[in-house]
């Protein structure tokens, strides 16, 4: 049985980086080739669905950072009327060369962009790739195709916070004229998966509720673009919860917590075209009776490679 694989000289790049790779061909009888070429694709997908029913609408759009084909054996790939022809030539003078059985190898190469975002698959449809593909062309026959797909480290700088400091707070108004104040800081606002993070958060409020609860929890973000409109996918993890019995009024709670920042946490994605993800730790005010009340402070998370 023929065959062919894709061999390449690491399993992570960083933006900028040489791919250097190998086309391994195997073949156990004799093949016409038309022509051998290796592709590079590095694109995002952004996809999600609205509605249901008859009111169900699809959202999905492909955005193309770099694209790239490198010939590695016979003529430059040909497509529609112009492949149709040439099969028909070949059925009539076998015109292409006969790669006899053994072993082939093709070495090539990709020059990686330097301004490119992280490889993502989103826990829910969307994605960024960056994909190399071989092709064996064969007239009038399938063709033998390999795919590999390559894990990159793109785009890594942090931004720049517009509200400063690692600290934020709000005051909240309570349906029975009380207030409720939420302050949430850190230390710092970047860190790497595994990393410990320390909040300090303060919660005071001016009435008397029943069971209070307070949570520390960390959310996901991830907000798409596609066919001119936006979405936002969010997940919580609850780091912590806190209930108490009842509060005296203008009571001042201060909680100082530490935790890690879970290993298999996707980094922060910046750079994108139509994909970003973000995080924030989110300070929550729970009353029995009233909404939830929040205040949130955007931070950073990369790998530790």
């Amino acid at each position: 049985m023929n065959s062919l694989t894709i061999v390449t000289n690491k399993s992570r790049y960083e933006a900028g980086d040489t791919v250097s790779a190998t086309a391994l061909l195997e073949l156990e009888d004799s093949v016409a080739v038309r022509s051998i070429y290796a592709s590079f694709t590095a694109f995002e997908l952004s996809d999600w669905e609205h509605g249901g029913g008859r009111d169900f609408i699809p959202h999905r759009e492909r955005y193309v950072h770099a694209s790239e084909e490198i010939v590695l054996l016979g003529t430059v790939p040909i497509t529609g009327l112009q492949l149709v022809k040439d099969d028909i030539t070949h059925l009539l003078d076998n015109h292409h060369e006969k790669l006899p059985p053994g072993s082939y190898e093709y070495p090539f190469s990709f020059l990686l962009p330097r301004s490119i975002p992280n490889s993502y698959e989103s826990p829910w449809n969307s994605s960024i790739q960056y994909q190399i593909c071989v092709t064996v062309d064969v007239p009038i026959a399938f063709d033998l195709v390999a795919e590999k797909r390559l894990q990159v480290n793109g785009h890594k700088e942090a931004p720049v916070w517009s509200d400063g400091d690692g600290t934020t707070m709000q005051v909240f108004q309570l349906p029975d004229d009380g207030f409720l104040a939420l302050k949430i800081g850190l230390s710092k606002r970047e860190y790497v998966v595994g990393e410990e993070i320390t909040c300090n958060s303060r919660v005071r409020w001016s009435a008397k509720a029943e069971k209070p609860e307070i949570s520390l929890e960390l959310k996901q973000i991830e907000r798409l673009i596609a066919t001119g409109k936006q979405h936002t996918n969010e997940s919580r993890m609850i780091l912590s919860t806190h209930v108490f019995e009842s509060f005296a009024t203008g009571h001042t709670q201060k909680l100082e917590e530490s935790f890690k920042v879970p290993l298999d946490l996707l980094p922060s994605l910046v750079g994108g075209k139509l994909i970003s993800l973000s995080y924030e730790m989110v300070l929550k005010g729970k009353f029995s009776s009233n909404e939830d009340y929040e205040v949130a402070l955007p931070i950073f998370i990369k790998t530790l490679d």
